[in-house]
């Protein structure tokens, strides 16, 4: 074999195996391992929002993908993004699944806070005096659990 042919092939291999390595890295996938979750756990009020953030380990994890849920919409929201958002006042959980793996985290969301309910007129007799008609309203905060009464149209708090 000629000087220049040996060249040649040499150069014909190596650049074979530059591609050949590339194509191999560039097909190499990183799998998640586990997802968590931050912060830990929310409470918001109805109409407020909350954002939460996925942290996927490892951080070069090759498909970083999650998908939002959360137990009982009807408590609490969530957009494809973690942005949760208080509908009415309890408590559900949040959770993100990777898409790679399945990988899950939950979170508790409390839906939390001042709530004021009233009903249409109605008709109730006080101390033997005649009827009155009121309307009746409740008042509160759901943290405390209390018992509400109604004399003569305005709220107290019982046992």
């Amino acid at each position: 074999m000629t000087y220049s042919f040996k060249k040649s092939l040499l150069l014909f291999l190596s650049l074979a195996i530059m591609i050949f390595a590339f194509q191999c890295k560039k097909e190499m996938t990183v799998a998640v391992a586990s997802v968590s979750i931050a912060p830990t756990e929310v409470t918001i009020e109805p109409a407020q929002t909350a954002t939460l953030v996925p942290t996927i380990t490892p951080a070069d994890a090759s498909n970083k993908e999650v998908i939002w849920t959360t137990v009982d919409a009807t408590i609490a929201s969530i957009t494809p993004s973690g942005v949760v958002t208080g509908i009415k006042l309890g408590t559900t959980n949040a959770t993100v699944t990777t898409r790679d793996g399945f990988k899950k985290a939950t979170v508790k969301v409390f839906v939390t806070g001042d709530f004021s309910y009233a009903t249409p007129n109605a008709t109730f007799a006080t101390n033997g005096t005649a009827a009155q008609s009121v309307a009746p309203k409740f008042t509160g905060n759901i943290s405390g659990i209390g018992i509400y009464s109604i004399v003569s149209g305005a709220p107290t708090t019982g046992v």
